[in-house]
């Protein structure tokens, strides 16, 4: 089972660690920037989510958590579901992380690709995305489930029959 982070598993509070590791770096004006554009933006945790990636787990799957988010970043989260993680790998340097990417942003058919890396020869049981950019990643899951899509997704859901969860109005 596979699972994106932004949009379908996290309330984003993902943005916060890059936001510490920017004041810390003493890059405060980018953060507000960052955060000031996308902080109305943010969806509130998706509870459905949680409990099925539970229920995955319960059944002895495994769970991966991917996301375009920085692999640092996206382990400390996976962490806490107890799941592994799949983001974008940054660079280091003496030990240190050099702010720079290490190969290209996990999104898209990059994402699809590293994933299927990552499980080989195993068919994904699973799969949650919320934006076209995830079906490449949908489209490796025997159950591909669109996840409050974006109209690109939910046109391509409906088209292939896909689960749809919306919102409630």
């Amino acid at each position: 089972m596979v699972v994106d982070l932004e949009g379908v598993l996290s309330a984003g509070r993902t943005w916060r660690a890059l936001g510490r590791y920017l004041v810390v770096h003493g890059r405060a004006p980018c953060y507000l920037r960052f955060l000031l554009q996308r902080l109305p933006l943010w969806p509130r945790r998706r509870s459905e989510i949680i409990a099925a990636l539970r229920a995955h787990q319960i059944a002895g799957e495994r769970v991966l958590i991917t996301s375009a988010s920085y692999q640092p970043v996206l382990e400390h989260f996976a962490r806490k579901l107890g799941a592994e993680a799949l983001g974008s790998p940054l660079e280091v340097a003496d030990e240190a992380l050099t702010g720079r990417l290490a190969g290209a942003l996990n999104v898209g058919e990059v994402k699809a690709q590293r994933l299927h890396e990552a499980l080989g020869e195993v068919r994904l049981y699973a799969a949650y995305g919320d934006t076209g950019a995830d079906i490449p990643m949908l489209l490796l899951s025997d159950h591909p489930v669109a996840v409050y899509p974006d109209r690109r997704l939910r046109a391509t859901a409906r088209a292939l029959g896909w689960m749809v969860l919306e919102p409630y109005r």
